[in-house]
């Protein structure tokens, strides 16, 4: 009896810590890419490339901790990768007083297809909430 509430205890706190979030809670988008130098209109102003937005909202705010982001290429390659204190994330000024976090991925191919996996954490490090979608 306490072997099967201990192993139905496991799976509840498993699920409930790697629960999948709706993908629309991701917004992902691109816009041409910013040109500041004459270089920059030499190099990308060709229409191959675009600057890649990631826009998500913080809903649970009480136990955000911090904030895992990997960008990579379809065939697996990770273009990038870091975890994201709230500090870090404010410091680096892509959150705002609503808690919308907007990310800018500059000047990629227009012409790959891209991947972004999000993983929200509490104050343990413990996943509470993970989303997956490309671009």
């Amino acid at each position: 009896m306490k072997k099967s509430i201990l192993i139905l205890l496991v799976l509840v706190v498993s699920n409930f810590s790697f629960s999948q979030s709706d993908s629309t809670d991701l917004n992902l988008f691109t816009t041409p890419p910013t040109l500041v130098t004459e270089m920059d209109s030499i190099i990308f102003g060709n229409g191959m490339y675009n600057d890649y937005h990631l826009e998500f909202t913080v809903s649970d705010t009480l136990n955000f901790g911090s904030v895992s982001i990997e960008l990579y290429t379809l065939n697996n390659q990770v273009l990038y990768k870091h975890v994201f204190t709230l500090s870090e994330l404010q410091n680096e000024g892509v959150i705002d007083s609503s808690w919308l976090v907007n990310m800018v991925f500059e000047k990629l191919d227009g012409n790959q297809f891209y991947g972004v996996n999000l993983k929200l954490m509490n104050y343990a490090g413990v996943v509470y909430a993970s989303i997956t979608k490309s671009y």
